[in-house]
């Protein structure tokens, strides 16, 4: 079944009002059946029914393999709403001038489904894309990477998509480079920071800090060192932690932020030094999940405060489990993060925490 009108109801818009989105004519198309190539040469039918499908609705992009669609934005509401400029054959053959985006969708020789973004846009975009896949029921919403400013960006499917649904168009964070659905995250060649003891950790770094007393008599984190945090993820256990929160996240969304993780069986990676805190956050295996991997060298137990920052601006406060000596602690979350300030560090007397479990929680 042709699944680019369910779409409509699955991109966090709100409904429309009971009006044809067709009665432009020119905002409409007859998309009719299509063929997919599969990787192994096999040719696979989606029947369409030849229905008038938008361009697009409630500032939505509505895209099938073989599209060509040229828009330019307008500021509305924070956001940025598309503009329908050219379609099909017109769009394919004219470059975009200053201010648009063109948007192709094709498939590839290799099978593979490719959406290019040809933009003259002088800053970068962030958007969620929401597609339909023929070999899995439902929406997905597939990791993406922010719009360039004035180069063009391009997104591969291995999978038969018939339909895919870009919305929520709005300005992406300085230095954007992380991909996923709104988790546009910081380049990671930006260390941590701290200012007015709060430490800001963006997306894709490894941190260590100790802890020394504040003239106001409480704690302040001071940064030993901050490096990207690729090739901690990719070590054995943290890996293992990993593919662990990015299991939960697929099956629960964000309740497992508080559902400890086990430690894997034979892989205990060395404590930190004596007085010193290592902190890891970045992207879990499936570009989605996000983890911050907490491991304490202190002898008390470590409590803080932490505020995520979104990718559209905002911050909101986020919960985070204590940390015992010598057993890491593993959250996650699936909120579009670009930064942690963490803040309000403590350290407290060891209490009756279990030790055989990582992810000790209040």
């Amino acid at each position: 079944m042709f699944a680019a009108a369910v779409l409509l109801l699955l991109s966090g818009q709100p409904a429309a009002p009971p009006v044809d989105p067709c009665a432009e004519a020119a905002n409409c198309r007859v998309v009719r059946d299509f063929e997919l190539r599969a990787p192994d040469g096999r040719r696979v039918p989606v029947r369409t029914g030849g229905r008038r499908t938008p361009w697009i609705v409630q500032d939505n992009l509505l895209l099938t393999p073989g599209d060509s669609l040229t828009v330019r934005f307008e500021d509305r509401g924070g956001g940025r709403a598309p503009v329908r400029v050219r379609t099909g054959v017109e769009s394919a053959r004219t470059a975009p001038a200053a201010g648009e985006v063109r948007f192709g969708f094709a498939q590839a020789a290799d099978a593979a489904l490719v959406l290019t973004a040809e933009s003259r846009v002088g800053e970068a975009l962030g958007y969620t894309a929401v597609l339909a896949n023929l070999a899995r029921p439902g929406p997905q919403t597939p990791p993406v990477c922010p719009l360039a400013a004035n180069a063009t960006t391009t997104e591969r499917f291995n999978a038969p998509i018939v339909s895919l649904t870009l919305a929520g168009f709005r300005a992406a964070p300085a230095g954007a480079t992380a991909c996923g659905p709104g988790v546009a995250g910081v380049a990671a060649s930006r260390p941590a920071a701290v200012a007015d003891g709060r430490l800001t950790l963006p997306l894709g770094q490894f941190v260590v800090l100790r802890l020394d007393a504040s003239s106001g008599g409480g704690l302040r984190p001071v940064v030993v060192s901050s490096e990207p945090a690729a090739a901690r993820m990719r070590d054995a256990f943290t890996a293992d932690l990993v593919a662990q929160g990015a299991a939960q996240q697929r099956q629960t969304g964000d309740e497992e932020r508080l559902v400890p993780l086990n430690a894997p069986d034979g892989l205990r990676p060395p404590a930190p030094p004596q007085d010193q805190i290592r902190l890891t956050f970045g992207a879990g295996p499936d570009g989605r999940s996000l983890l911050l991997i907490a491991e304490n060298g202190y002898a008390r137990v470590l409590d803080y405060r932490a505020t995520m920052r979104l990718a559209d601006g905002r911050s909101a406060r986020t919960t985070v489990c204590r940390v015992v000596r010598g057993l890491p602690v593993a959250e996650s979350w699936s909120d579009p993060i670009v930064a942690l300030d963490l803040e309000g560090f403590e350290l407290l007397e060891p209490g009756p925490e279990p030790r055989d479990r990582i992810g000790v929680c209040d």
